[in-house]
């Protein structure tokens, strides 16, 4: 055996192990964002009331410890209970990590309108606040992407940016989340403010500081995505009757924002160090 095979040999059984590492579910568990695709297909049942949760790495569920943990899977469980009393709802994951307005406007009309949802929970702001994309673009391409979705028949409920522990990615995303929600306002759509629910859920005590955001510093938990599907579910029922029957209630958690909710209403006393960051 040459020196140059033993060398060549050792390479192999040194990077083969990582090689495997990072191509595993063991990787995917622990939110690797080069793994840049959507969730598994899933096919809608004939007659379903279809919902699209279309989005960056909240929707795919960036940090969640399984699939079944993201927040549209947590969401299809809370209409599930109804079943089969109550309607018949599909919810369709199709968030891709890391994507901005643009990235998602590109595939809209394949990924999203192609299937020809009732409703689409479009979630964004965060990528286009943190990677620098220009504001003053946003609005229009917001609106754009808006009244695409609403040509196509859908109904949409908009989701904005998360709380951030940076305080320099706080001022850049509480201005894209300011914007999201004037441009819902324009547009009569129902607006998810997290920069107001996520310290709220603190403020309830629904969820300890440390329990909602991963070790990453900036995505959610299994328990930050269960309160986020909660305040999906609640906002879809009071915006549309076809889905609400007598047999389906109030989860009795968060309770959902207003259509054009405001913040400004958390105040920090008698909270921890962390949890006041929340409110900032």
């Amino acid at each position: 055996m040459t020196s140059t095979f033993r060398f060549l040999l050792g390479i192999c059984v040194i990077l083969l192990p990582a090689f495997f590492l990072f191509h595993s579910p063991i990787a995917a568990r622990m939110g690797d964002t080069r793994s840049n695709s959507a969730a598994p297909p899933t096919r809608s049942r004939p007659g379903a009331f279809q919902i699209v949760a279309f989005g960056s790495s909240t929707t795919r569920g960036y940090g969640a410890s399984s699939e079944a943990s993201t927040y549209p899977a947590q969401l299809q469980m809370l209409f599930a209970k109804s079943e089969p009393a109550g309607p018949l709802v599909d919810v369709v994951n199709r968030g891709i990590n890391g994507e901005d307005v643009d990235a998602m406007l590109r595939r809209l009309n394949g990924d999203v309108l192609s299937r020809r949802p009732n409703l689409i929970i479009w979630q964004l702001g965060s990528n286009d606040a943190l990677h620098g994309h220009a504001l003053e673009t946003f609005p229009d391409k917001l609106r754009q992407g808006l009244r695409a979705m609403r040509a196509a028949g859908s109904a949409v409920i908009l989701i904005g940016p998360q709380w951030n522990p940076d305080p320099t990615a706080m001022t850049k995303l509480t201005v894209y989340a300011d914007t999201i929600r004037a441009v819902a306002r324009d547009e009569n759509v129902a607006f998810i403010d997290r920069l107001t629910l996520m310290p709220r859920w603190v403020r309830d005590k629904l969820i300890r500081p440390e329990d909602l955001i991963g070790q990453d510093g900036v995505h959610m938990t299994d328990s930050g995505y269960r309160l986020l599907a909660e305040a999906a579910y609640e906002t879809i029922l009071a915006t549309t009757p076809q889905l609400r029957t007598s047999t389906q209630t109030d989860v009795g958690r968060s309770k959902a924002p207003e259509v054009h909710s405001e913040r400004g209403d958390a105040s920090p006393r008698g909270l921890s160090a962390f949890e006041a960051k929340l409110h900032c």
